[in-house]
């Protein structure tokens, strides 16, 4: 298991007036934690995964990542 803590707040994002609420939108919070786990596949890949929402229904969010191009550089455009 790898635990992510954000303890610092760089940046807060603002809903637009259209999307906000009628009442004033509660304060982000000043930190983040996540518990992000680690399993092999059927291929024996390892996958990076946090489970979100009602822990009764198990909703998997797989991390995943564009392969790297063949010179090393940044992927290619699709």
């Amino acid at each position: 298991m790898v635990h992510l803590a954000l303890t610092a707040r760089t940046r807060v994002e603002n809903r637009s007036a259209a999307t906000a609420t009628a009442t004033a939108a509660p304060e982000p919070p000043t930190s983040y934690a996540w518990s992000f786990s680690v399993d092999l596949d059927e291929h024996g890949e390892l996958n990076l995964f946090f489970l979100y929402g009602d822990p009764d229904i198990g909703n998997l969010y797989v991390m995943t990542r564009e392969p790297a191009s063949r010179d090393g550089g940044v992927p290619a455009a699709p």
